[in-house]
């Protein structure tokens, strides 16, 4: 990964019980992790500090309803997007 890119990674797709996040990149400090369901509506919401080059995070996914969802991580230099699948 270049100093430029940043690598979001979303799985399992679909998901079950959980969603793991594995974000790399090499810029450190605070991140805001977000997840918006068809309409746009923010069903969860979290900001960590990163430290070093990957964050990796696993959200429990028992709290959202059967559907697509968009997972965003912003950052100070830019925002990162995967769509990801919820199904149980």
């Amino acid at each position: 990964v270049s100093e430029k890119e940043n690598a979001l990674l979303v799985f399992p797709n679909p998901s079950y019980n959980f969603i793991n996040l594995k974000y790399q990149s090499k810029e450190n400090g605070l991140l805001t992790i977000e997840l918006y369901d068809i309409t746009g509506k923010t069903v969860y919401h979290d900001e960590v500090m990163k430290s070093n080059d990957l964050l990796q995070l696993q959200i429990t996914s028992d709290q959202f309803s059967n559907g697509i969802y968009t997972m965003a991580v912003k950052s100070l230099n830019g925002q990162s997007y995967q769509k990801v699948f919820v199904q149980h």
